[in-house]
């Protein structure tokens, strides 16, 4: 499975050199409706949240042989209706949390995903982060955004399961990964790292492909990220780097113990509510800065 890098100059030209090579115009047809899913973690911002002049490209692009839509859900830490009303895009953008969903029963609990996942194709655009609980969220940890739920740390007692869960109902619908390496994070991410420019984008049909090539472009190894790892086991065959020269980053991983402790903990209802009030957000994203420094 091959997995194209490209360095930025001209973003449109960047999306239709990406495109081209992933075959788009055989996996997506005129008669196709395509949710492009950005990652909106948060409030917007240099490298926490999707470059939104890709974002614009991608849709266009797209737009010229499929209606488009762009979804994301919401989250304690943003507010998704004032991100819609900043984004500008021409065309419809879909709170992914008040629309249908579909129910899946699992160990954990009750997992819900909408049922535009299932009857739309997606194009996952994830960012290029570290992160304090998963190691590093790319194409697999952004698909967890589709979650209906807001709060979604409920599940981080469970994460890595529930990845591989909401990974395997969706991979078949993604026919396309676009990582947005324009402003990369590491440190405290996903939100309170260090944003480092990257001046690249990736690209691949397979979410796992393009996840084990992006930990290596990060200086990271695949195999040092669990989720990746035992994802790595859907893989036929080796992930082959293409394109342009990787950039010789080498992002700097938090140390996840203390958060697996404390997401362990968040099994408990109480204690999600407790973590989910501001208060306790806001002293949290400070004590994150100081711990990615």
């Amino acid at each position: 499975m091959r997995v194209y890098l490209r360095r930025c100059g001209e973003l449109e030209e960047d999306v239709r050199w990406v495109f081209e090579r992933l075959g788009w115009r055989r996996v997506v047809s005129p008669e196709d409706t395509v949710l492009v899913k950005p990652n909106f973690c948060g409030e917007l911002g240099r490298g926490v949240t999707t470059h939104l002049e890709l974002l614009r490209c991608v849709v266009e692009v797209l737009q010229e042989r499929a209606r488009v839509l762009v979804g994301e859900t919401e989250s304690p830490y943003k507010n998704l209706e004032r991100i819609f009303r900043r984004l500008e895009l021409p065309c419809e953008v879909v709170n992914l949390s008040k629309v249908p969903g579909r129910r899946f029963e699992r160990r954990y609990g009750m997992l819900e995903l909408p049922e535009l996942a299932f009857e739309a194709k997606i194009v996952n655009m994830p960012v290029m982060k570290t992160h304090v609980l998963t190691g590093m969220t790319l194409g697999i940890k952004n698909l967890f955004g589709l979650v209906q739920v807001p709060g979604k740390a409920r599940y981080h007692h469970c994460i890595d399961e529930v990845l591989l869960d909401v990974l395997e109902l969706v991979r078949h619908r993604v026919v396309m990964n676009l990582l947005d390496g324009v402003y990369v994070m590491d440190g405290a991410g996903p939100m309170d790292g260090r944003v480092l420019p990257g001046g690249f984008i990736m690209g691949s049909r397979d979410v796992v492909a393009l996840d084990v090539c992006a930990c290596r472009v990060a200086g990271v190894e695949p195999r040092s990220v669990p989720h990746v790892r035992r994802a790595m086991e859907m893989l036929e065959s080796e992930p082959e780097l293409d394109g342009d020269a990787p950039p010789g980053l080498r992002l700097r991983v938090p140390e996840q113990g203390v958060h697996r402790w404390i997401a362990r903990a968040q099994r408990f209802e109480i204690l999600r509510m407790l973590m989910d009030s501001k208060p306790v957000r806001l002293a949290g994203s400070r004590l994150l800065r100081m711990m990615g420094k």
